[in-house]
């Protein structure tokens, strides 16, 4: 499944739910436009379709951004793991 919309998480919600139904993804790698508000509206996208032991990639995340980025994450889902062992992803599990 490609998903490469920009539009408000609600819009990209309801076109998820379209596509995956009541499905569950067990990998996401979010390679889209590679800036915070396209990668925050993904993610808020596809929370729900995420499965229990999901693991979700942010890849060509700027060195700029991504301490913060990630620190926004753990602070709004504090269930995820959110770790940064690549200079520039985010790999995202369930605590």
């Amino acid at each position: 499944l490609e998903f490469n919309q920009l539009k408000t998480v609600e819009e990209n919600k309801k076109f998820m739910k379209t596509i995956l139904g009541d499905k569950k993804i067990d990998i996401c790698i979010d390679d889209g436009c590679h800036t915070e508000e396209a990668n925050t509206k993904t993610l808020e996208a596809m929370i729900p379709h995420l499965s229990e032991e999901f693991v979700y990639f942010i890849e060509d995340i700027s060195i700029n951004w991504i301490r913060p980025f990630k620190e926004k994450i753990e602070k709004e889902h504090p269930n995820f793991n959110v770790t940064n062992n690549h200079p520039n992803m985010l790999v995202i599990t369930r605590r």
